[in-house]
């Protein structure tokens, strides 16, 4: 399987943020997208979930462009890490969850409502051993996935906790799936087959 991104540009509040972006993530790399805050990393990885569409260039999958129409097939394929974890907080503990547990994990942020700034303010702080068993468990639910997207996955996680996330992570592309890793922590992106850098 291959991920691509060719000739993608995209502008936020008339600023272009980045144009003529291309690049692939073969099945069994890691690949690390790494750029200042605020440079469209996030937006980059949702685009291949089709939750963000760029202004220009494509986005494909094995050859098949991501349309409103194809996205949530490509959507069912993916085990996706969110940047904003506590919105799926209630899979740490699904005994307190009001809504029925999601048949598929990595889909679960999909169901929650929009999260506004009241709500925001309101969700748990995650500690680090939460996020960790919290990523764990996203991977392992998605080993039927055929691909893995992880938007930010080490903040607020120890050196070690950092390890165990690059194990799992190096699980993922020993099984032959691509792996597209959001992330400007050199403890992780230091350990990437390939670095794509958004100026």
């Amino acid at each position: 399987m291959v991920l691509e991104i060719k000739n993608g540009s995209l502008s936020a509040d008339a600023t272009v943020l980045f144009t003529d972006l291309n690049f692939t993530v073969r099945g069994g790399e890691l690949v690390c997208l790494c750029g200042a805050p605020g440079s469209g990393k996030s937006a980059v990885a949702k685009s291949f979930l089709g939750l963000q569409w760029l202004d220009g260039g494509y986005v494909s999958i094995d050859g098949t462009l991501i349309t409103p129409t194809s996205a949530p097939a490509f959507r069912r394929m993916a085990a996706y890490v969110p940047q904003h974890l506590s919105r799926l907080v209630t899979l740490l503990h699904p005994e307190e969850c009001s809504l029925p547990e999601p048949a598929d994990y990595s889909v679960f942020e999909f169901q929650l409502p929009p999260v506004g700034r009241k709500a925001a303010t309101n969700m748990p702080v995650l500690t680090a051993d939460e996020t960790l068993a919290l990523i764990r468990r996203t991977l392992s639910a998605g080993k039927a996935k055929q691909f893995v997207i992880a938007d930010e996955p080490t903040i607020g996680l120890s050196d070690e906790q950092v390890e165990q996330m690059a194990t799992l992570l190096r699980q993922q592309t020993a099984e032959g799936k691509p792996v597209l890793v959001v992330s400007n922590d050199e403890r992780l992106a230091g350990r990437a087959d390939k670095r794509v850098n958004l100026k």
